[in-house]
C-alpha cells in the first residue's frame, strides 16, 4: 500500500450521527462506459433485435449519485431526455449545480427514494442501475426489478450491475475482516483508515506469504492502494453488499416478467476464448445461454456483471451476422487503458504483433488489409471510425481491393470484438480531431474539475488530471481563448496564488501545448 496506517484498538469509539452515508461520504462523479445507452444498445444491434433509438430515447438512472454519468450522456445526446434519482441530497445538489453551470437542459435530477418511483414518472426506453443492486436490502432489490418491469417501454432495455459469484466470494472475505476490525468505530474516516490498516497488518504478517492466500491478499492490497477512500468505504464497509450467482439473478427475473437480453461485455457471452476441448464440453453441458454463461463464470471466477434485461414477451434470437459490422463505428479498446507507460503507438504495435489469425496462420501485421484496418483505427484516434471509412482507408493503400475484402474486414472486426480488442459504437460523438485555434474542452469536464481531479471524456470514460496546472487551466479551455490567451491566464494564476510560485518554473508554453495534446488524445476536447 502507498500509505501506511497503524492498527489500533477499536473497542472505544465515539458515537457518530447516523444519516445517509452517501451524504457523509459522497462518491466522486464518474462516467461508466459500460452504462452508456449506446453501449447498451450495441447488444441488440449485434443480435438484430429492435431497440429504442438512442438519439431520442427517454432514460432513467436509479441511484445516479451526482448525475455525472447521465450528465455526460445528455451532453452527447441533446435530443434524448434523462432523469436521475438518488437518496443522497448532497450528491443531487451537486449534480443540480453542474446542470446549472453547463446549461444542459435535457436532464433532471431528483432527490427521492427508489420506493417513490411510480406511474407519475412515465415510461423509459433505457433504465440504468449501476452499483446499486448488490448494495441495498432485498426488498429494495425487488423494487428495482419492479421498476424495470413497470416503467420500461415496449422495446426498452434495463441495465443492472452487481457483484457476482464465485469471484466476489474471496473479496467478501476481505470485507468481513475489515468490518470485524472496525465494528466499534463510528467515525467514517477512522473506519476507512483502520480497514486499510487491518489489511496491511494481515498482508505483512501472513503465516505463508507465498501461498495462494498470500498472493490474493497482496493483490487486493495493491488494488486498494489505487482506490479512493469513498470506494473503500462503500464497497467494503457498508452494511449491505450481497453478491449473486448469475443463475440466482436470472431466477429473480421471472416474477417480474423480465428476461435476460445480454451483457454489456459482449465478449463474455461466448466461449470462443476457451480451448477447443473446453468449448466442446461447455456446448455439451449447456442447453441455453443462461447455463453457458454460468459455467463460464465458474471458469473465469467472475466477480462483477453488467446484465441487460427486457420484457419476457419478446422473442430473442442471439445470432450475430457480419451485417452489423458494416454499419458501425469502431475504436481500439486498449486505447482506454489507464497504464501511463503505454502510448497508443505501443498498443497499436502490440496488436499487430501478437494477434494471430488462425484461418490464415499469420499475425495481423503479415496480412495487409488487416494491418491497414488496425492502422486506420490508430491514425484516427480519438475519433470513432465508420466501417465505410475503414474500407476507404484500406482501399487507398491496397491494390485490387474488392467486395470480398470488405467481407474480410467485417469478419476481422467481428473477431476483434469477440476478443475485446475493439469497441463497437453506433454514432460519432463530437470529438475534436486537432487542437484548434481556440480549443474547447467538454462542458461536463469543465464542470467536474470544480470539485474533483477526474473528469469525463467523450468516450464516456474517466481521465485523471494529476497536474495542478492542467486542473487550473481546464475551465478556460472553453472555445473562447487562443493559445496565447490561455498562457497569459496561467501566468495570472501565479500572481494570484502564492502557493504556485514554487511551481512557476515548471510551467512554460511547451507544457501548455503538451496539456492540450493530452486532452485531445484523451477525447476531452470537442469539435
Amino acid at each position: 500500500m502507498k500509505k501506511r496506517y497503524r492498527v489500533i484498538d477499536t473497542t472505544d469509539s465515539h458515537e457518530q450521527k447516523m444519516d445517509n452515508p452517501y451524504d457523509r461520504i459522497p462518491y466522486l462523479g464518474r462516467s461508466h462506459q459500460q452504462t452508456h445507452i449506446e453501449k447498451i444498445a450495441c447488444i441488440p444491434f449485434l443480435f438484430d433485435i429492435p431497440f429504442p433509438d438512442v438519439h431520442h430515447a427517454r432514460v432513467l438512472e436509479l441511484g445516479c449519485g451526482d448525475g455525472s454519468n447521465i450528465l455526460n450522456m445528455a451532453y452527447s445526446l441533446p435530443n434524448a431526455t434523462f432523469v436521475g434519482i438518488d437518496g443522497s441530497e448532497v450528491q443531487i445538489t451537486r449534480g443540480q449545480e453542474s446542470i446549472s453551470i453547463t446549461g444542459i437542459s435535457n436532464l433532471e435530477l431528483f432527490h427521492c427514494d427508489l420506493l417513490d418511483v411510480d406511474s407519475s414518472f412515465g415510461t423509459f426506453d433505457y433504465i440504468i442501475c449501476h452499483g446499486v443492486y448488490s448494495w441495498v436490502p432485498s426488498h429494495v432489490r425487488k423494487t428495482i426489478l419492479q421498476i424495470c418491469s413497470q416503467r420500461l417501454s415496449t422495446n426498452g432495455i434495463a441495465y443492472i450491475s452487481y457483484n457476482a459469484l464465485p469471484g466476489w466470494r474471496m473479496y467478501s472475505m476481505v470485507r468481513e475482516m475489515m468490518r470485524y476490525h472496525v465494528r466499534h468505530i463510528r467515525e467514517d474516516h477512522k473506519k476507512t483508515e483502520q480497514s486499510i490498516a487491518m489489511l496491511q497488518f494481515v498482508g505483512q504478517h501472513l503465516v505463508d506469504p507465498v501461498d495462494s492466500y498470500g498472493a490474493f491478499i497482496r493483490e487486493t492490497m495493491e488494488h486498494l492502494s489505487h482506490s479512493t477512500s469513498e470506494y473503500i468505504f462503500h464497497e467494503y464497509l457498508e452494511e449491505n453488499n450481497q453478491a449473486f450467482y448469475f443463475h440466482e439473478f436470472i431466477d429473480s427475473l421471472e416474477e417480474h416478467n423480465l428476461q435476460y437480453l445480454g451483457n454489456t461485455d459482449f465478449n463474455t457471452m461466448n466461449n470462443l476464448h476457451f480451448p477447443e476441448e473446453t468449448q466442446n464440453i461447455l456446448d455439451e453441458i449447456s442447453n441455453n445461454i443462461h447455463n453457458l454463461e454460468q459455467y463460464m463464470d465458474f471458469l473465469r471466477c467472475r466477480r462483477f456483471r453488467c446484465d441487460l434485461l427486457t420484457h419476457n414477451n419478446r422473442e430473442l434470437a442471439r445470432e450475430v451476422t457480419l451485417n452489423p459490422f458494416t454499419k458501425g463505428y469502431f475504436t481500439l479498446s486498449a486505447f482506454h487503458a489507464q497504464d501511463e507507460n503505454l502510448t497508443p503507438k505501443d498498443i497499436f504495435e502490440d496488436i499487430l504483433e501478437n494477434i494471430f489469425i488462425e484461418s490464415q496462420q499469420k499475425a495481423l501485421k503479415d496480412i495487409p488489409i488487416f494491418a491497414h484496418t488496425i492502422q486506420s483505427l490508430f491514425e484516427h484516434w480519438p475519433q470513432y471510425v465508420h466501417f465505410d471509412d475503414i474500407c476507404s482507408y484500406v482501399q487507398n493503400r491496397t491494390m485490387d481491393f474488392s467486395q470480398g475484402d470488405k467481407v474480410e474486414i467485417a469478419a476481422l472486426l467481428q473477431t476483434l470484438l469477440l476478443r475485446n480488442t475493439i469497441d463497437l459504437h453506433l454514432f460519432q460523438p463530437k470529438i475534436a480531431t486537432e487542437v484548434s485555434h481556440r480549443p474547447c474542452a467538454s462542458l461536463v469536464a469543465r464542470a467536474q474539475i470544480r470539485y474533483q481531479f477526474s473528469i469525463s471524456n467523450q468516450h464516456h470514460t474517466m481521465v485523471a488530471l494529476k497536474d495542478i496546472w492542467m486542473r487550473k487551466i481546464l475551465p478556460y479551455i472553453d472555445g473562447k481563448h487562443t493559445f496565447e490567451e490561455l498562457f497569459s491566464i496561467m501566468q495570472g494564476f501565479v500572481h494570484e496564488d502564492p502557493s504556485l510560485h514554487e511551481q512557476e518554473a515548471s510551467f512554460h508554453k511547451a507544457k501548455l501545448r503538451e496539456f492540450l495534446s493530452i486532452l485531445l488524445q484523451k477525447g476531452v476536447l470537442v469539435s
